[in-house]
Formats: C-alpha cells, sequence, structure tokens
C-alpha cells in the first residue's frame, strides 16, 4: 500500500479530528490546518510531499473556488488531489465545486468508504454521496 500525506482543512476541529482518526490507523500522514494560510505554509516549505487536500467547502475568509483555483494555477500543486467535503451540497453544487478544480466531493456524513474511495485507496462504481458500491 502506498501511503498518503494528507491536508485536512476545515475550521471545525472535531471534523478535522474524525478525518485524522479514520486515515491515520491506515498508515496514512495527516496534517490538520484550520485556515487557509496554514495550508499555504505548509505547501511553500515542500509541496512535494503532500498527495491529498481534504477541504471543507464551507471555510470562511475565502471562497473554496478562489482557493482551489489559485491552487491550480500553481504547478507546484498538480499533483495534489482536492477533495471537497460539506454536509450542505445540492446535485447542481457539487456540479460547480467539480467544475471549480476539485477531484471528487464528499458528502457529509464521511463514511470510511467515500472517504477511501475519493482518496484512490479503493476503486467502485461508487457516485459522489453513494456509501456503498452497485451491485451487478
Amino acid at each position: 500500500m502506498n501511503y498518503l500525506n494528507v491536508i485536512v482543512l476545515d475550521d471545525a476541529s472535531a471534523n478535522r479530528i474524525l478525518l485524522g482518526l479514520l486515515l491515520r490507523p491506515l498508515g496514512h500522514q495527516v496534517n490538520e490546518c484550520k485556515d487557509f494560510l496554514k495550508v499555504m505554509e505548509l505547501l511553500k516549505n515542500d509541496a512535494s510531499i503532500y498527495t491529498h487536500l481534504l477541504l471543507d467547502i464551507s471555510m470562511p475568509l475565502m471562497s473554496r473556488t478562489d482557493f482551489c483555483a489559485n491552487l491550480n494555477k500553481n504547478a507546484a500543486y498538480d499533483h495534489i488531489r482536492k477533495i471537497g467535503y460539506t454536509a450542505h451540497a445540492m446535485s447542481h453544487e457539487s456540479e460547480l465545486i467539480l467544475s471549480a478544480g476539485f477531484n471528487d466531493m464528499l458528502i457529509k456524513p464521511i463514511t470510511s468508504f467515500e472517504l477511501k474511495r475519493a482518496l484512490g485507496l479503493i476503486e467502485s462504481n461508487v457516485t459522489i454521496g453513494s456509501s456503498e458500491p452497485e451491485h451487478r
């Protein structure tokens, strides 16, 4: 298994802790950030070590689309998979978020299965917002 180095950006500590509890037992590194400035500090120090960014799309101070657009302007961040998550997304909002440059979108409550799928740890026929694979 390839281990991931994930940045979790969320202003709510409970959400950061939960994602850490889901990922650390699997051997992944989790860097918890409560604001955009801390994320940018980590990336400026050495962006090459990070594989994923999990981002609460309801963060204060900067819009989710602005932040993702800024990251996507810098080729040094191209390898980082950007995954947004929220409790308040309708289907049209999910489309807007994905079109803003996010690689995937999760809807809270986030299950271990959905998180692993979004991180690319498992392959499935799951659609965004679904928690179980399709049965054929």
